[in-house]
């Protein structure tokens, strides 16, 4: 079993770089089928605009499935920090997205992230759109 998204991104657009999803977003590794409900709102890669020219703006890169995906996985509080970093990660590179631009991504999470993932805020807001099915072992 492959790490990929089954199904593609469907996004409109809410708010200056606010993004709502109109439909189910679909992410599968060999553990977790993870689905991210219609409704779900992000705001792409959380890149500062002077890497812009570095990394892409924060709507449009491969990370963009990935980037939605840790979006949800942090303000659902389904899952520890350390395991939405590693998932981004896994997401990342299930994307295209080359491996040295995924690690720094990663490691960017891994570092300026706690805030975002402790907004008890977004946590209330977005926890029953994110539903994690974990996998039987014959799957």
């Amino acid at each position: 079993m492959k790490n990929e998204f089954k199904t593609p991104l469907r996004v409109e657009l809410t708010g200056l770089q606010l993004f709502k999803l109109t439909s189910i977003l679909h992410y599968s590794n060999k553990t977790f089928d993870i689905f991210i409900q219609e409704g779900f709102e992000f705001d792409g890669a959380s890149i500062p605009e002077q890497l812009w020219s570095v990394y892409g703006c924060p709507f449009g890169g491969l990370y963009t499935l990935a980037a939605c995906l840790h979006d949800a996985l942090y303000s659902s509080h389904l899952f520890s920090k350390y395991q939405c970093d590693r998932l981004f990660y896994e997401a990342m590179i299930a994307s295209g997205v080359e491996r040295y631009i995924a690690i720094q991504l990663y490691l960017a999470v891994r570092t300026f992230g706690n805030s975002a993932y402790d907004d008890k805020q977004e946590i209330a807001k977005h926890r029953d759109l994110v539903e994690i099915r974990v996998k039987e072992k014959n799957d």
